[in-house]
């Protein structure tokens, strides 16, 4: 295998381990959803994805410039977000 096929493969690997990992995130999200049911808080919270989103871009590297954090993690939220208010439909 050369180089470039290396780099391609390595690539394919992350995609699944990042795969996993939203997977994992997912099953989070649905058992906040409940609690946050539970004790009767909205599905938003400004504060906590702002706050998020500062910590993420102070932690970073720096290989992401702090828009393209925002972006990709914006993108998480608001994914995030949806399936809770889909599944609190369901409820």
């Amino acid at each position: 295998m050369n180089s470039f096929e290396a780099l391609r493969k390595e690539i394919d690997d992350l995609n699944a381990q990042l795969l996993c990992i939203l997977d994992r995130r997912a099953e989070l999200v649905e058992l906040l959803l409940v609690e946050k049911q539970r004790i009767g808080l909205e599905v938003y919270d400004a504060k906590r994805e702002k706050d998020q989103l500062d910590k993420i871009k102070k932690s970073s590297s720096g290989k992401y410039t702090d828009q393209a954090l925002e972006k990709i993690f914006t993108a998480i939220f608001d994914v995030s977000k949806e399936m809770q208010y889909l599944k609190g439909l369901d409820s």
